[in-house]
């Protein structure tokens, strides 16, 4: 879990996925970054809901709701950006979104569902932006239909371990948009990065307790 300082990334975009963490820690380190307009907080409504009363400068995203029940999210969240993922893609809820003014993004990484022919259905459907676990060959799909930003799993993940240094600095060479990272915040207060609810995958550690030592702080 390494430490991140946000600025060392003034050339990229960050998508933050929030796992579990709350809102007034994840505003301050946006906020004292100076880094608003270059990241997207992905979260629970509640959460993203929270992040808009604190500071509505702060971009946001949370999963996209029906196209039934869009109103109600739009006017009782207020994200600026949707997620559409396999489960709940719409291209009626793309279109809506769009006519709202808020920016629809669309993750192919969960369901098997980063392929090329994954890629042309939601450019069809007219997303803004792509998330995915191969982006030199999704950027060089969109890069022949219309510019959409090129969201890079975990950073570069299939060349260095997940949310690592390594996986950032490859994404960017590898001519990505966005990086994903996955956060949570640990017992005493401390951002980091890892996507399991447990340390077990990733590192030398056990269980989830192994967060509250605040190792790998977002600085």
């Amino acid at each position: 879990m390494p430490a991140l300082t946000l600025r060392a990334y003034a050339k990229i975009n960050l998508y933050l996925d929030v796992k579990q963490a709350e809102a007034e820690p994840l505003a301050a380190l946006i906020q004292k970054t100076g880094m608003k307009l270059q990241t997207v907080v992905m979260g629970h409504p509640d959460l993203v809901a929270r992040l808009r009363q604190l500071d509505p400068g702060i971009r946001t995203m949370t999963p996209a709701a029906p196209p039934d029940r869009l109103d109600s999210l739009l006017r009782d969240v207020r994200p600026t950006h949707l997620e559409f993922t396999r489960r709940n893609f719409s291209p009626a809820g793309i279109a809506a979104a769009r006519a709202a003014g808020i920016i629809p993004f669309s993750s192919l990484v969960s369901g098997g569902w980063d392929s090329d022919q994954a890629v042309e259905t939601v450019l069809d459907a007219g997303v803004c932006a792509i998330e995915t676990d191969r982006p030199v060959q999704v950027k060089r799909l969109v890069e022949r239909r219309r510019k959409v930003a090129v969201i890079a799993h975990r950073g570069a993940n299939r060349e260095a371990p997940e949310n690592t240094i390594p996986a950032f600095r490859r994404a960017i060479e590898l001519g990505a948009d966005y990086v994903e990272i996955d956060v949570r915040q640990t017992a005493d207060g401390h951002l980091v990065l890892m996507h399991d609810a447990t340390v077990d995958r990733m590192t030398g550690g056990s269980g989830a307790d192994s967060f509250s030592d605040g190792a790998g702080t977002i600085n």
